[in-house]
């Protein structure tokens, strides 16, 4: 079977590209032709056969035969002009058309079976030359787009997202959620629920396992916590800064891995909290590099207002980490309160310092609910992920 999946930054930064990837390896594991279409692509992408799309390369550039993959993004959260600048334009508007016109002129001759997206702007572009091809196509929704609002993406982005899920629920042949919640939704907005599969996101246990070196660790008797994510307002940045400042002067230290539009104003938070001393910003850090954070870390922290099913938190779990997090559909259905982590409501500081105060005063919660976290993590590797999905 040839499968062509299309979207945008194959080999960017972040948990989804990383899947992303990971269904390439899967496919081709199992002998399916994969040709990859995106607009960057990482030196280690998992197949032999790529399309890359540029502003300066208008046209397709092929290299050998396989299934169309790609990765993820999403728009700019602003305005208009944010929209109209020439990465974001070409992102967003000039990529879909033109894979869409490298489809339709070259699908035929490449026989695809199957039209595969991974980004929610990109398949009302593609739902005509689908048709056309008379294959099926299937959507894979990796976050939870059906509930972002203005007050994240903006007003423009949150009118663009619904009328793309509206394109994409009228035209796809089979929509692929990662929670229940995001089924529901969907369900409520007319799709059969026949059409709908949930499909967590996976993690790779041995490749979690190998990168875990000696820990890079904070002397003393702390509660080292990690947030790995985007520093934006939907991962609850602020309030994981509010919830340290009141608990200043306890033996609580955090670090944040990750990079995002907000991380300046974050660190200026910081500061105006009072707070240098508890907290270590990390930028980005390569994948290679992550695992001697999760080693040193106590317990993994994601206070976040929306999510798909995180694979950060999966990775953390497999490390052996409690998770405090957000009360959240795509976090709510992996950690039980009490057992692999902690619970509380979204955008509430005072409940998340409360949480995070005691897990720190008793490091037998932490050890029990570690254990918990990392028996659960079993449950979403690739291997039972992808096997035991209908």
């Amino acid at each position: 079977m040839h499968i062509t999946s299309i979207s945008m930054d194959a080999g960017g930064q972040g948990s989804i590209p990383d899947i992303i990837r990971k269904q390439v390896e899967c496919f081709a594991a199992l002998q399916q032709r994969v040709t990859a279409v995106s607009d960057y692509f990482g030196q280690s992408y998992p197949c032999e056969s790529k399309i890359t799309i540029k502003p300066e390369i208008p046209r397709a550039c092929q290299f050998g035969d396989r299934i169309a993959m790609a990765g993820w993004n999403r728009l700019p959260r602003s305005n208009l002009k944010s929209l109209l600048r020439p990465k974001n334009f070409f992102r967003e508007i000039y990529f879909p058309r033109t894979a869409n016109k490298w489809l339709t002129s070259n699908g035929r001759s490449g026989k695809f079976d199957c039209l595969l997206t991974n980004q929610c702007a990109i398949p009302p572009w593609l739902s005509g030359s689908s048709q056309a091809l008379a294959v099926p196509s299937v959507f894979v929704e990796h976050g939870d787009v059906f509930t972002y609002g203005w007050s994240y993406f903006g007003l423009l982005t949150t009118a663009y997202y619904r009328w793309c899920m509206k394109k994409i629920f009228r035209s796809v042949d089979h929509l692929i959620v990662v929670n229940q919640r995001a089924a529901e939704a969907a369900k409520a907005r007319g799709v059969p629920g026949d059409r709908i599969s949930i499909i967590p996101n996976g993690i790779d246990l041995e490749e979690v396992g190998s990168t875990i070196p000696k820990p890079v660790g904070q002397s003393g008797p702390f509660l080292n916590l990690l947030f790995v994510g985007e520093l934006v307002a939907r991962k609850g940045v602020p309030e994981l800064l509010h919830a340290l400042a009141l608990l200043k002067g306890k033996p609580i230290f955090c670090r944040l891995a990750g990079v995002g539009r907000d991380e300046k104003k974050y660190h200026e938070l910081a500061h105006a909290l009072e707070i240098d001393s508890m907290v270590e910003f990390l930028g980005y850090v390569q994948r290679k590099n992550l695992g001697q954070y999760y080693a040193a870390a106590d317990a993994f922290v994601l206070p976040s207002f929306a999510e798909g099913r995180p694979a950060a938190m999966l990775e953390a779990m497999a490390c052996g980490l409690p998770v405090i997090a957000s009360d959240i559909p795509g976090i709510s259905d992996t950690i039980r309160h009490g057992c692999e982590g902690l619970l509380v409501p979204p955008g509430n500081p005072n409940r998340l310092a409360e949480a995070l105060n005691s897990v720190a005063s008793n490091p037998e919660m932490i050890e029990s609910m570690g254990k918990f976290a990392l028996r659960k993590a079993e449950d979403f590797s690739w291997k039972k992920v992808g096997g035991g999905s209908k």
